[in-house]
């Protein structure tokens, strides 16, 4: 998908384009800063190295780029919950472990440096996707309650 911001009468600069990275691109680029295989990165395997790579992965897809828990555990062939585990794996290891804090703060920069992401909402009132459509929304849930407590 590209995301791009067309001129406008407010700053007249010419269009630029962002690719977005999509996930596949995204866990390649990991594996490919972690030195490890893709596939002992989607396998079942439960070594630790691997699983605590797994887990920074996994947790910088959900708390970086905003992927949904379900979205992340179908392209490690999880379930959500493991992805709810990992992400709090990884904060209490990087609360702990100073060594484990700075390998998941380089993988961060690493991949915010090579797969540059955009938010549609940081191109302020002419951003685009693909087009003249605007960007789609994310819906929220709403939660109703049948009954009111007073």
């Amino acid at each position: 998908m590209q995301v791009y911001c067309t001129p406008c009468r407010g700053h007249g600069l010419e269009p630029t384009i962002f690719k977005q990275a999509t996930m596949p691109q995204l866990i390649d680029a990991a594996c490919e800063f972690l030195k490890v295989d893709k596939e002992k990165i989607l396998g079942r395997r439960r070594m630790r190295n691997i699983t605590e790579y797994r887990h920074m992965i996994m947790a910088y897809l959900s708390n970086a780029r905003n992927y949904r828990l379900t979205e992340i555990g179908v392209a490690f062939n999880r379930d959500h919950s493991s992805v709810i585990h990992a992400k709090v794996h990884v904060s209490n290891l990087c609360a702990t472990d100073e060594l484990y804090s700075q390998t998941y703060a380089s993988l961060t920069k690493y991949l915010d440096f090579q797969l540059p992401w955009v938010q549609t909402n940081q191109l302020k009132d002419h951003s685009t996707v693909d087009g003249n459509q605007q960007a789609p929304e994310r819906k929220q849930k709403i939660r109703w309650y049948p009954y009111t407590l007073w």
